[in-house]
This record gives C-alpha cells, structure tokens and sequence, in this order.
C-alpha cells in the first residue's frame, strides 16, 4: 500500500504566507494558502491520502474544504525535522510499504509528480522534489530514513537540500529526484506563478485567487 501525506500549517490571519505580508493582507494570505490546499486537495485520488496539520489555530478551518476521504493527524515535533520524521513513522506503523510527503507550498505539483516519485520508489531508498530556493518540497521513502531529519539541518535555509544529499551520500542510500518547482513565499514567486498558470486550465483554485488581486497583480506584470 501507498500513502500519500500533505503536510500543512493551518491557514491562519497573520500565521501563514508571512512573507507575502505588505503585498497582501493577512487575510489575503490564509485566503491564498487556502486556494493552494483546494488545489493539492484534486491530487492523488487514488492513492490512500492523509494531511498533516500544525498547531497554528482551529483545525476546523481546514476540514471545512477537506474532502471526506483525506484522514487528519496533528504534526508533532519541535522542528520541521522531528514533524516530518513522526509523520512518516505514522504511517509506516499504518502499514504502508511507501509514504510520500509534501508541503503545501507547491501549488504546482501535480499527479505526474507523485507517481513519478512512487515509480522511483521502486529502486530506490529516497526520492526528493527539490525547490528552487535551495529546499525541497517532497520527499518519500519505504522505510525510516531518520538521517534525512538530522537535527544538524538548518532549516528553512538555502541550504537545506544541499546539506541533507551530503549526509544521505556518506550513508551510500540510493536517492532519486523528481520535477524542480517553485516554493511560493514572496511577491516575486507569486507573479512568477501567475506568468505560469494564467494560460492553464489547472491551479484553479489559485489562478481565481490570484486574478481576484486585480491591478496590484497586472501592474506587476507589466512593468
């Protein structure tokens, strides 16, 4: 069996998309975090689906737009490491022969993605979708890998990814990496967005979002 896990804080006023924070209101922002979940919510439809939630407010926000078949847990940890690792012990004591892990930052991952990191899976220890700001947004396994949430890590740095691959490489496990995107934390990564998908039928949810800005978004993008 797989499992698919979304990994999410809670879409909060003022506790999410901080960084976006001046372009947008904080309303604005959980309104945004909420279209990008809306989005990721169509992914995996086949697979057995679970999402992970923080302690950033009522979790009722989310189960308000969550599908009936996604199962909820709360995150638990002290850091993003230690979250990510009891997410996945979670679901290996479930059961499941290969968990794959996702943020909700990543409005453009699609279905492709996920199988494609389930496909390599199948002859491989590890696989990474990297980010382009020096993260990564997904990461699966088959089995406990507790060095990929070794407490050396910084993270939320650029370095993230480059100093989890060094620590993996000197284990030797095998490791594999999926599709490149985009995390969307600032003014610039959500233009950046909006050049992307406003042509698109997909990303619905976010494309309204986004074009519900109006001038502050067209202004931008004509300049």
């Amino acid at each position: 069996m797989d499992a698919v896990v979304i990994m999410s804080r809670i879409p909060v006023p003022g506790k999410t998309k901080t960084r976006l924070q001046g372009f947008l209101t904080k309303k604005e922002c959980a309104d945004l975090h909420r279209s990008f979940l809306k989005d990721i919510f169509t992914l995996g439809t086949d697979r057995d689906r679970y999402l992970s939630y923080g302690d950033d407010g009522p979790v009722k926000i989310i189960e308000d737009i969550l599908p009936c078949d996604i199962k909820i847990f709360p995150q638990e940890g002290e850091d993003l490491g230690e979250k990510m690792k009891n997410i996945f012990i979670h679901l290996f004591t479930l059961g499941y022969e290969k968990v794959i892990l996702f943020g909700a930052d990543i409005p453009e991952i699609t279905d492709v993605d996920i199988e494609d990191a389930l496909k390599k899976l199948e002859d491989r220890d590890l696989v990474f979708g990297p980010t382009l700001d020096g993260g990564y947004y997904l990461v699966g396994m088959k089995k406990l890998h507790e060095i990929v949430f070794n407490n050396k890590i910084k993270w939320g740095t650029p370095s993230v990814f480059e100093e989890t691959i060094n620590l993996i490489k000197q284990k030797g496990i095998d490791i594999d990496l999926i599709d490149i995107h985009e995390d969307i934390d600032t003014k610039d990564d959500l233009i950046n967005l909006y050049k992307r998908i406003k042509n698109t039928y997909i990303y619905i949810n976010t494309k309204i979002f986004i074009e519900g800005l109006g001038g502050r978004i067209d202004e931008k993008i004509n300049r």
